[in-house]
């Protein structure tokens, strides 16, 4: 049987004003490079509000793999659900972004094996991302019962992370 992904787009808030979703094309990508290690892919180019995660989810169960592309924007007010609230030294253990995914994910009739979380890259500069939030999520996710989690720790060019990704997958799906 061969594997599955979902590819999608998710965000801790509304898009904001003139979202062309031009980081959301860089899954075309990703899904080729999945694809190359025998990986069926589906990808959502939208993004999904962490609030609706839920119910994406659900019409899409029974993936193998979920790779996630997070923009951490909030909502214009700066409210604190936004996964990078520096306000709280980064992010807080039970913000509602890490609630949403975590919920979102039990909520499977069967979780995906390995979930992979990246940021989107911002307009501003690379150390402006929470990347403490991103290694906070992973160990929720895998106390939730996800087998395993990768993500980013710093900063990478999506060269780099792509040149990553083939051989990664290609390992994972031949020998695991």
């Amino acid at each position: 049987v061969r594997p599955t992904a979902l590819l999608l787009g998710m965000a801790a808030g509304p898009a904001m004003g003139n979202d062309d979703g031009a980081a959301l094309q860089g899954l075309d990508t990703v899904a080729q490079l999945l694809g190359r290690a025998g990986i069926a892919c589906t990808v959502s180019k939208c993004w999904h509000e962490i609030a609706e995660l839920t119910e994406v989810l659900r019409q899409h169960d029974g993936f193998d793999y979920a790779y996630f592309l997070a923009r951490d924007r909030g909502t214009p007010e700066g409210a604190p659900e936004a996964p990078c609230n520096h306000a709280f030294g980064d992010y807080t253990p039970m913000d509602a972004a890490s609630r949403g995914i975590i919920t979102a994910l039990d909520a499977m009739e069967r979780p995906p094996r390995l979930l992979i979380v990246v940021p989107e890259q911002p307009d501003g500069p690379v150390d402006a991302l929470c990347w403490r939030w991103f290694l906070h999520l992973a160990h929720q996710v895998v106390e939730g019962g996800v087998l395993g989690v990768l993500t980013l720790q710093g900063a990478l060019d999506e060269a780099s992370w792509r040149a990553f990704l083939a051989p990664f997958f290609g390992g994972l799906i031949e020998h695991g």
